[in-house]
C-alpha cells in the first residue's frame, strides 16, 4: 500500500479551517482553506471532544462530523507512514487509516494528490 512521501509535512494542516464537507455515494471530501483537501474513500474515525469515538462509514452514515465545520486544525500527525490524524481546536479529531489492498484516502495540497 502507499505511504506519505518523506517530505510530506502534516503541519500543513495546522491553522487551516474546515470550510466544507462534500458527500457522494463513495467518498467524503473535507475541504480546508488554501486549497487543502482530504478525500475519504473508506471508513474513518471521528473522535468527539468528550473522547468518545465512532467508526464512520463511506458513504457517510452519520452527520456528526459536520460539527467540525468552521473549526481550525490545532495539530496533525502521521503514524506508521500511512495513518493521518487531524486534531481540531475544539478537541475533536479525524483519523484516516488505510485498508489493506485499497486506496483508502487521499490528500490534495494545491492540486498535488497523495494517495494512501
Amino acid at each position: 500500500m502507499y505511504k506519505f512521501p518523506e517530505e510530506f509535512d502534516p503541519a500543513i494542516f495546522v491553522g487551516r479551517t474546515l470550510e466544507m464537507v462534500c458527500i457522494n455515494a463513495n467518498q467524503v471530501y473535507f475541504h480546508f482553506n488554501d486549497h487543502l483537501m482530504i478525500c475519504a474513500e473508506s471508513a474513518f474515525w471521528y473522535e468527539r471532544q468528550d473522547k468518545s469515538h465512532s467508526d464512520v462509514q463511506v458513504p457517510l452514515d452519520q452527520l456528526e462530523v459536520l460539527q467540525l465545520l468552521e473549526h481550525d486544525v490545532a495539530r496533525a500527525q502521521i503514524k506508521k507512514g500511512d495513518v493521518l490524524i487531524v486534531i481540531f481546536d475544539n478537541g475533536a479529531s479525524l483519523r484516516f487509516d488505510p485498508v489493506l489492498g485499497y486506496e483508502s484516502y487521499r490528500v490534495v495540497v494545491a492540486g498535488k494528490e497523495t494517495f494512501i
